[in-house]
């Protein structure tokens, strides 16, 4: 692949680098440990009588995510005198959301009750809300084809996909839930987790030409040895390809998203090879022609500005960081 358009690609869309002989560019979620706005927390609401001076949100456990666990969660809490949680147990809710919950309950701090009685307690319910967001259509056909050519399932946003489907699609969800299996067998047998790209930092010793020995720390990535993708996986992402498209017939502006989302990872592909630009402008340009009515005018821009930047070989100097904007803004569709 074009190392500048590849480069360009890891900045527009946080791709995950694997090795492999010709990886697709991959996506990924959060990767500095931080929940994306994708994983949110809703108000935190209670029925405490004393104010709160400090109401921290509870993180999102990556755990919860990985499972699709979300909702709310009540945690019964006691305030001292001094406006200090002395105990905090959630009652309801996702038990894979229990420990967050109860753990930032005991960080919150209220006003000291006025009173003489330092023994003073109160007691009340702090409730939080879990929300992970269903993901986008685009998004989704994105996916769906780049799992086609990624060598590794890693990125796949399973709980995402799932929230975008009706409970009725029972054959969508038979496919997802297959997809599901194999990246949980493929993290299970690898050993790593979905952070694995994250960089880790260890101590190497070097040896110097004056006989010594210099220990330094370095920042290292350590990733899977990754796998091609089997003909299964291949198989059931192109049929779940299908039945979307089925399902999406009578809705003319998500079907597009998602043929959009399908057209833009065969447009990166093909922009592997400089040979190949005038294909992947020619795939771009027809998801432009075939654009619905009411399509955001800033979205069409942006496919504008891929194509002609593509056609255009790359040359203008600033084509790189317009190009990279209207990626990231494309992805942004709603």
């Amino acid at each position: 692949m074009n190392f500048k358009i590849f480069a360009i690609l890891l900045l527009a869309l946080g791709a995950v680098n694997v090795f492999s002989q010709n990886p697709a560019p991959v996506l990924t979620n959060s990767t500095n440990g931080e929940p994306e706005e994708i994983y949110k927390i809703g108000d935190v609401r209670g029925n405490i009588k004393r104010k709160a001076v400090y109401l921290p949100k509870p993180p999102f456990p990556r755990e919860a995510l990985e499972a699709g666990a979300d909702g709310i969660v009540k945690v019964e809490v006691v305030i001292d005198a001094d406006g200090s949680v002395v105990s905090a147990k959630a009652v309801s809710g996702h038990l894979l959301l229990f420990a967050a919950a109860e753990e930032t309950a005991r960080k919150t701090k209220f006003r000291r009750l006025e009173t003489t009685d330092p023994n003073s307690r109160e007691t009340g319910i702090m409730t939080y809300n879990f929300v992970i967001e269903k993901a986008g259509w685009l998004r989704i056909g994105y996916d769906l084809a780049v799992i086609q050519k990624a060598p590794t399932l890693r990125p796949f946003n399973v709980p995402r996909i799932a929230k975008a489907f009706q409970p009725e699609w029972t054959g969508e969800h038979e496919i997802l839930g297959k997809l599901a299996e194999m990246r949980r067998v493929e993290m299970e047998t690898q050993n790593v987790s979905p952070t694995a790209d994250r960089p880790v930092f260890v101590r190497k010793n070097a040896p110097q030409t004056s006989g010594t020995v210099q220990s330094e720390i370095r920042a290292e990535i350590r990733l899977p040895i990754p796998n091609p993708p089997t003909g299964e996986r291949i198989a059931l992402a192109q049929n779940l390809i299908s039945l979307l498209q089925s399902r999406l017939t009578g809705d003319e502006a998500n079907l597009w998203r998602f043929n959009l989302g399908v057209s833009l990872a065969k447009a990166f592909e093909f922009s592997r090879n400089p040979n190949n630009y005038a294909s992947a402008a020619a795939i771009l340009r027809q998801s432009l022609d075939n654009a619905p009515a009411g399509t955001p005018a800033e979205t069409l821009d942006a496919l504008r500005i891929m194509i002609r930047t593509i056609e255009d070989g790359w040359r203008p100097t600033d084509s790189a960081d317009e190009y990279r904007k209207a990626v990231t803004l494309i992805f942004r569709t709603k």
